[in-house]
């Protein structure tokens, strides 16, 4: 490994030095079970927060709030509505991830015309005995607050 090392440096100057070797601690601190099952969510929650604040990021920086307004619109409406090309795949996927922190309201209308309101913890992705699924956003109060132009209460800046 050293050898490497000398090697990079040698024709790449500009690397840094490698990070010191990891000292172990003496004795590993335990998790009793219920720590357990209170930090592997929140372990989880960490890790993804990234993800969902890239898919958050997206949704407003293409306007879908302004496109969203005071109405309901089927998903593939919203892509119509959008002044930029985008891949309907990775656009659905975002929105319902923002849907399930609560950005945006989502139900879900299958081919035999049936209603159901999505994006909740535990809902089960395509579960409607095999029909087509029209994904339907609307915006919660924290989608209403994205929309540019929209005039904050009177004392918040």
């Amino acid at each position: 490994w050293q050898m490497a090392t000398d090697h990079q440096r040698h024709h790449h100057s500009s690397l840094p030095p490698p990070p010191p070797p990891i000292r172990p601690a003496v004795k590993k601190a335990l998790l009793s079970d219920s720590e357990l099952e209170a930090a592997i969510p929140a372990v989880l929650g960490l890790a993804s927060a990234h993800f969902f604040s890239q898919c958050f990021y997206t949704v407003v920086s293409l306007g879908v709030p302004d496109v969203i307004g005071a109405g309901t619109l089927s998903f593939r409406e919203i892509v119509s509505s959008l002044e930029c090309r985008v891949n309907e795949d990775l656009l659905l996927r975002q929105m319902r991830a923002v849907a399930s922190k609560g950005v945006l309201m989502e139900s879900t209308l299958t081919d035999g015309g049936g209603e159901h309101v999505a994006g909740g913890p535990g809902d089960a992705e395509g579960e409607n005995n095999g029909g087509d699924i029209e994904y339907m956003y609307s915006l919660s109060p924290v989608g209403k607050l994205l929309q540019t132009g929209v005039a904050a209460p009177h004392g918040i800046p």
